[in-house]
């Protein structure tokens, strides 16, 4: 709650701020993404759960979209 007080105390706009905050969250997102691809693509640490080929496949291409738009989204930010 301490952070929105601040944002409202310093009369900056809730949803500008909002919009910069999931910016900067999302950034961390693609880490998380590819950690977990990684983990259950690895027949040690999965055994017979590990993921086949196709579902890899795909996992690699939704992460690397969504690295692409995590890079684009901060610099429409930044720029308007």
């Amino acid at each position: 709650m301490a952070p929105a007080f601040v944002v409202v105390a310093r009369g900056i706009d809730p949803v500008v701020a909002l919009v910069r905050s999931s910016v900067v969250l999302s950034v961390g997102i693609p880490y998380a993404v590819v950690s977990l691809i990684s983990a259950t693509s690895d027949r040690s640490i999965m055994g017979s759960l590990v993921n086949r080929r196709i579902t890899n496949v795909m996992a690699i291409i939704i992460a690397t979209n969504v690295m692409v738009m995590n890079t684009v989204l901060p610099l429409l930010t930044v720029t308007g």
